[in-house]
């Protein structure tokens, strides 16, 4: 049996009809952190964060390539995934009510300031020290940071955090 974060959709056409074909959640991460490690070294850019944070390079790549594969994060949310109701009705098999109320990069960001330190089984404060400016980055998307809005808590109801998790 897939694991369950195979039920989601990352790329897909609003038309969306029972025979067409999306592009899974997880494999538009893995497609993105593939384009981004080469991109990064083409361009010089794990290079130039290397010497500025005065590390190797090979340790940098790492992190870049995860950064970007994590970048969609909040396209698990229910709200996104329900903009295409037959889409997702057909991968989660059950319908959504959830409505996209709040862009899936600020989403994600939201995600990662709640459950960091889950997902890295360390003190949630010291991860985000450390890598909350690389979360907004990451999540950040179109040229826009991701909302510093906090909504009075992150809906777990409507975000499941524990297939994102299985994912990361």
């Amino acid at each position: 049996m897939l694991p369950t974060y195979y039920k989601y959709w990352g790329k897909a056409s609003r038309g969306f009809a029972d025979d067409e074909i999306c592009h899974l959640l997880p494999y538009h991460c893995l497609d993105v952190a593939a384009v981004g490690q080469i991109l990064a070294d083409r361009l010089g850019v794990s290079k130039h964060i290397a010497e500025k944070l005065k590390c190797q390079e090979k340790n940098i790549v790492p992190i870049i390539v995860f950064l970007c594969a994590v970048h969609d994060i909040g396209k698990f949310s229910d709200g996104f995934q329900n903009q295409i109701p037959e889409l997702a009705r057909s991968l989660r098999g059950k319908g959504l009510h959830a409505a996209y109320q709040e862009k899936h990069w600020s989403l994600g960001h939201r995600f990662w300031r709640e459950y960091a330190g889950r997902v890295f089984s360390s003190d949630q404060n010291t991860i985000l020290d450390h890598l909350d400016a690389w979360f907004s980055a990451s999540s950040g998307h179109h040229g826009r940071p991701p909302s510093n809005a906090i909504n009075a808590y992150f809906d777990t109801r409507i975000f499941p955090v524990d297939d994102a998790i299985d994912f990361i």
